[in-house]
């Protein structure tokens, strides 16, 4: 998937936010009647769900980030 501009995500945020909190079903009629006066709009939507959908599948979105530990500094040392 292309970025997109920032002007693009300023557009996109508040709908990926509201298309998000709708179920499968809901979610696919909200699109759709998006589509009927913003078809690009609606396309960029469904590319956005489908790879947080599929990101999601994978349980990329579950998994914890561990930072390797930082090293042990002396006090003394400074």
């Amino acid at each position: 998937m292309p970025p997109f501009s920032p002007e693009c995500w300023r557009a996109l945020s508040p709908y990926l936010d509201e298309a998000l909190g709708l179920s499968g079903d809901r979610r696919a009629g909200w699109i759709a009647s998006i589509g009927a006066y913003d078809p690009a709009l609606a396309a960029d939507l469904e590319a956005l769900l489908a790879e947080y959908d599929h990101l999601k599948a994978s349980g990329f979105l579950e998994c914890v980030l561990r930072w390797p530990a930082a090293p042990a500094v002396d006090p003394r040392r400074r």
